[in-house]
């Protein structure tokens, strides 16, 4: 897979992917380890829950699922100590034809797809989380499963995570090729052995009645991935608007870089909506600014491109 992504554009600052896309980079937990690995956890298991999802909604992260849904609003949702049991699905199922940016992190950097689950567990009091990955992809599977493991024998996942009293399993399931699962409620019901058919909301939203009927988050791939990177860099530079851009551009070369229109195209057709939106106060639609910094960031990317 690497062998088919181009090199880092000069301007281009890659966060997530900055692993997964280097030479040499192995997925396993040492060489994650030697490049930072857990350090983010550590600083997140001596925080206070609320002061990690505060940190979270400061980011202005949103959902890398395509839902673009704040994601410490949705965590906010959940009661710390409600009484009930807690829980995370992550959604590996990624059926869209032609995507593939998650598989990229299940296949080259699965320990800050664990990491980025472990410091939400943590914020959440959740002890049971399950990674969804559908059966096309059994070597993403398996990788992600030895990674659990690897992870559980040094003390980041199991019993006691890092001396801290807090416990957390993650479990691999495997999906059987439902493409409504990429749908968060369907994917719950296949974790439960069910026919996955979506859920009516309301009442059945996750955060309220989620997997088993208890409160659940469900976030992407790439979502926890930035979760681990918000305590990394900080939520203020995380939610800076040159950073914004410059990793939509990483995401959009990454995904469509292998030809450059698909971008150029890309990049004009979501400029001339922001246009049409303004222009058009019938549409419901706030038009963010950040937005409209990224599609212009873009153009100037290939305009400059020193190649």
């Amino acid at each position: 897979m690497k062998s088919l992504l181009l090199p880092p554009h000069p301007k281009e600052r890659r966060i997530v992917f900055k692993n997964a896309w280097t030479q040499g980079y192995t997925p396993d937990i040492d060489c994650y380890l030697q490049h930072g690995g857990y350090e983010e956890l550590k600083k997140a298991i001596v925080m206070k829950p609320g002061e990690i999802i505060d940190e979270v909604k400061k980011s202005n992260l949103r959902g890398r699922g395509g839902a673009a849904f704040p994601c410490g609003v949705k965590w906010g949702f959940i009661r710390h100590d409600d009484g009930k049991p807690h829980y995370i699905t992550c959604n590996g199922d990624e059926s869209e034809p032609g995507t593939f940016k998650d598989r990229y992190i299940l296949h080259n950097d699965p320990h800050q797809l664990l990491e980025g689950m472990a410091i939400a567990a943590f914020a959440l009091n959740v002890h049971l989380a399950y990674i969804y990955i559908r059966c096309e992809f059994p070597k993403a599977a398996g990788i992600v499963t030895k990674a659990i493991e690897e992870a559980r024998a040094r003390g980041f996942l199991g019993k006691n995570i890092l001396g801290s009293g807090f416990d957390l399993e993650i479990y691999v399931h495997q999906g059987a090729g439902a493409y409504i699962c990429g749908e968060e409620t369907s994917l719950i019901e296949s974790i439960e052995g069910k026919r996955p058919y979506p859920r009516i909301k309301p009442p059945y939203f996750p955060a309220v009645l989620g997997l088993y009927m208890s409160p659940t988050i469900v976030n992407n791939v790439e979502t926890f991935c930035h979760v681990k990177q918000i305590f990394k860099i900080g939520s203020d530079e995380y939610s800076n608007e040159e950073l914004l851009a410059e990793m939509t551009a990483s995401f959009l070369s990454g995904v469509a870089g292998i030809e450059q229109k698909i971008i150029t195209s890309s990049a004009a057709y979501l400029q001339g909506w922001l246009k049409k939106m303004k222009a058009d106060p019938k549409l419901i639609i706030q038009v963010s600014s950040r937005a409209q910094k990224a599609a212009d960031y873009i153009l100037h990317y290939q305009n400059d491109d020193p190649g």
